[in-house]
């Protein structure tokens, strides 16, 4: 082989060597930025929502047992049961929406556990508003891999939808997907005890 021909695929072996390199840095910076830009936009912004004064000393009672009133509709704190609920969205036929007696007692619990709660009344919605709702809450959290998400049916609030998280609360007239995004970010595990599932 002519030392010409060795010194061209030299080259070119060297040329695309820096060409992957070059791709791989692009791809390193561009994952670093908008790592960056989500931090700076979540990072150091409050909780978003009414800040609500935390009820009871968030002490547990054994499942079942009668529970104190809460200071908020649905609940943000306060005395619950020893056992909380499964992430994920709970239809209004769900064994755990008809079955328990005070499904709020395990909710209060996975609030104390950085839970964010989105609480729906389709009792207040006709037929299609209801599954529109139902169907863009369960795509939110989807996008959120459901990670200490919870929604609930709830009829007892004046609105469609609420979220509470840990001493915060935040009613919706409308769905708003970013309002609703903006309230996981900023809200989910800012609680008394974040590391617990």
């Amino acid at each position: 082989m002519s030392q010409s021909v060795r010194e061209r695929r030299r080259k070119k072996a060297k040329k695309s060597q820096m060409r992957n390199n070059l791709m791989l840095t692009a791809g390193a910076v561009l994952i670093v930025v908008l790592v960056g830009m989500s931090i700076w936009n979540n990072v150091g912004k409050p909780p978003l929502g009414e800040e609500i004064t935390v009820s009871g000393d968030g002490d547990h009672v054994a499942d079942g047992n009668p529970l104190p009133a809460y200071s908020s509709d649905p609940p943000t704190s306060g005395t619950h049961y020893i056992s909380s609920l499964p992430e994920g969205f709970y239809d209004e036929n769900s064994q755990e929406a008809v079955s328990l007696a005070n499904p709020e007692g395990y909710l209060v619990h996975n609030l104390e556990h950085g839970y964010v709660i989105f609480w729906y009344n389709c009792e207040i919605l006709n037929e299609s508003e209801c599954t529109e709702l139902k169907t863009e809450l369960r795509t939110l959290m989807m996008d959120y891999n459901n990670f200490k998400i919870i929604g609930f049916p709830w009829k007892t609030t004046d609105v469609p939808l609420v979220g509470t998280s840990w001493g915060r609360y935040l009613e919706f007239e409308t769905w708003d997907k970013e309002t609703a995004a903006a309230f996981i970010e900023r809200n989910r595990n800012k609680s008394p005890e974040p590391n617990a599932r």
